[in-house]
């Protein structure tokens, strides 16, 4: 009974961490999109679609292994 309890709880806050995670992605893509809108289009179109795509998808899904496993799993550890 006590694995089943453990593996359920983990599953939980495994999906909990995942859905804030990509929440926090997602808020920080908004907030990102609303820099890039007011920027002069000269200085945006220094930087280049595809250096501006590195950003906003790899880069930022790069935070997600943080968000969503390090700190959850670290905490938990303690």
């Amino acid at each position: 009974m006590s694995l089943f309890i453990k593996t359920r709880a983990h599953g939980w806050g495994l999906g909990a961490s995942h859905h804030l995670a990509y929440n926090a992605l997602m808020g920080l893509r908004e907030k990102m999109v609303d820099k890039l809108l007011k920027m002069p289009m000269g200085k945006v179109s220094q930087y280049g679609t595809g250096n501006l795509k590195k950003i906003f998808v790899e880069n930022i899904e790069d935070m997600e292994l943080i968000l969503a496993h390090m700190i959850p799993e670290g905490v938990a550890n303690i």
